[in-house]
């Protein structure tokens, strides 16, 4: 898959089993584009056009990727367990809540702008869908 492919050109090394997310640099250097995009949206905050108008664009990229609409909820879900991880005891339910609805302002805007490069392209207003490929 087109994503697959994606992925590999963020590996350090090509001749390297990726087989094991756990010990991935190609993973581990994904993850920190995420993370910096969380960042970046959150420090964005205090100016919501602009946030808005980058997450648009960004979810518009995301097109030639070949993401589909559900990666987003396996993302949040991933996010959800990787920040419960890493914070223990402190990951209550208060932190979840916001979390969670900061990656959904997110998220719903960066589908916006996949469906919006989908239209671009003359693909139908849901696309791509699991299973299409981007065109």
């Amino acid at each position: 898959e087109l994503w697959r492919g994606k992925y590999r050109e963020w590996s350090l090394d090509e001749s390297r089993d990726e087989s094991d997310v756990y010990d991935s640099p190609a993973l581990r250097k994904l993850f920190g584009k995420f993370i910096n995009a969380v960042g970046c949206a959150v420090a964005g905050l205090h100016d919501d056009a602009k946030l808005v108008s980058m997450l648009v664009q960004l979810g518009g990229r995301h097109r030639s990727y070949g993401v589909h609409m559900s990666h987003f909820q396996a993302l949040g879900k991933a996010f959800s367990l990787t920040l419960a991880d890493i914070l223990g005891l402190d990951f209550t339910q208060e932190v979840e809540a916001a979390w969670t609805m900061a990656y959904n302002f997110m998220s719903s805007i960066m589908m916006e702008g996949l469906r919006g490069a989908a239209e671009d392209k003359g693909a139908t207003q849901e696309a791509p869908q699991d299973g299409e490929k981007p065109s």
